[in-house]
């Protein structure tokens, strides 16, 4: 069965910008966003019984820097949002291309709470932002996160921005409007984008989110002719929460040869307790 790890293959490494890439049949893709060694790799691709692709979040950064935009420290109207926790990391992967961290960026790490049953996230945003925006004449928003597939996180976090600007700058009277980017309401004033390392090329989910967002540009556009792909990132599955374990759980039984001993790999891997 083939495993294949991707970290400077050729195959990738010259796909072309928005070229999409077409997954095999029942295959898992991970993407490894916490530096773990390769050789690490083999015990948990192996226990998994599917063909496995591995992203390594290096190769994908690389990738989505084809299509992110030049960053300026005079771009007082243009603000970056990233979602934790996984924009956190894509954030930290940026930082080390020399494309973020500047102090004279408008950067914000936006908090996603999630439950387990994969309902639309709880947004919050940190102090300053609203009032930054409520004051702006003009803002550039830009969300940055690692893989869309359906839109409902960066989706969420422009319905939940638009609200509290309203809500904000006292204008009430269009609280409930349809905000859009073609809008000749209060917030027509904001061009809304997206960028991610990965997005899941369905039409249906792209359509929407090009009406919300009229730009949205990726790494690594992917599809499959027969199903959608599991995606998971190995931050997800090596992570300490509730929300995390979960996955984990949940990921073990549906694709591990032997769930019990995939979780024991994990565990030992990231040093916690074996389950």
């Amino acid at each position: 069965m083939e495993k294949l790890i991707c970290s400077n293959q050729e195959q990738f490494e010259n796909l072309k910008v928005n070229e999409v890439l077409n997954v095999p049949p029942e295959t898992n893709i991970l993407i490894n966003d916490i530096d773990l060694p390769y050789q690490l790799l083999d015990p948990i691709v192996w226990s998994i019984r599917r063909k496995v692709i591995v992203f390594d979040k290096d190769l994908l950064t690389a990738k989505m820097l084809n299509v992110f935009p030049n960053r300026s420290t005079t771009q007082k109207d243009v603000f970056y949002l990233y979602p934790l926790s996984a924009g956190k990391i894509v954030r930290k992967t940026l930082n080390k291309s020399g494309v973020a961290n500047n102090p004279s960026l408008n950067e914000f790490e936006i908090t996603c709470i999630r439950d387990n049953r994969g309902g639309k996230p709880l947004i919050k945003f940190p102090n300053g932002l609203i009032e930054l925006l409520k004051n702006a004449n003009f803002a550039d928003i830009r969300i940055v996160d690692d893989v869309i597939v359906s839109g409902t996180t960066i989706k969420s976090i422009k319905d939940a921005l638009e609200y509290e600007i309203v809500i904000h700058s006292g204008k009430r009277s269009c609280e409930y409007k349809k905000f859009d980017n073609n809008s000749n309401g209060c917030l027509a004033n904001i061009k809304w984008s997206a960028f991610s390392w990965m997005t899941f090329n369905s039409r249906r989910n792209l359509e929407k989110l090009w009406s919300d967002f009229g730009v949205l540009n990726t790494g690594v556009l992917y599809k499959s002719l027969y199903e959608q792909p599991p995606l998971n990132s190995l931050s997800t599955l090596f992570g300490k929460g509730e929300r995390s374990s979960a996955i984990l759980n949940s990921y073990a039984r549906k694709f591990a040869k032997y769930p019990q001993d995939f979780i024991k790999i994990i565990n030992i891997l990231k040093g916690g307790e074996i389950q």
